[in-house]
């Protein structure tokens, strides 16, 4: 049993020695790091490390688009990612909400994808539900919204 399912609902369990608010910004900062890894393996095309993320049996929303349950499923459609030239993930800072072995998380974002001609901005929202599997966080439910898009012409890059 890990350290943080053996806290109550006030803390941590009588005779526990690590202080509730240590463990909470551990959360956090785990929690944070799985955020980080789906942008990075997504603008990577790392398909290992953004499947990593999630639970075997996540499920996901994208642009209201609902998707079979599944990590298999998730990572077929962000494989879309490959006809583009390349993307750029910003992640927001995430408003993380701990309950126990689970967090609500909200991350706003802003994506840039290059295509041939064109670079497409988007302004975006993750609304997240992790647990907790043994000592990792994964996401078990996304729901991905869309905010706002425009497109601009691409610029020639100067060598």
């Amino acid at each position: 049993m890990s350290e943080r399912s053996e806290r109550g609902p006030s803390g941590p369990a009588e005779g526990h020695e690590r202080d509730h608010s240590v463990l909470d910004l551990y959360d956090r900062i785990a929690i944070t790091d799985v955020v980080q890894r789906y942008a990075h393996g997504l603008d990577r095309r790392d398909w290992d490390m953004v499947a990593a993320c999630f639970t075997a049996d996540a499920q996901a929303t994208y642009g209201g688009t609902v998707l079979e349950p599944g990590v298999d499923n998730i990572i077929r459609h962000v494989r879309g990612l490959e006809n583009i030239n390349a993307s750029t993930h910003f992640f927001g800072g995430s408003l993380i909400d701990l309950h126990g072995d689970e967090a609500d998380v909200l991350t706003p974002a802003t994506v840039y994808l290059a295509y041939d001609d064109t670079v497409r901005t988007r302004g975006l929202r993750y609304q997240d539900r992790f647990v907790r599997q043994g000592d990792n966080w994964r996401i078990r439910v996304r729901v991905h919204m869309v905010d706002w898009m425009y497109e601009s012409p691409r610029l020639p890059l100067e060598s």
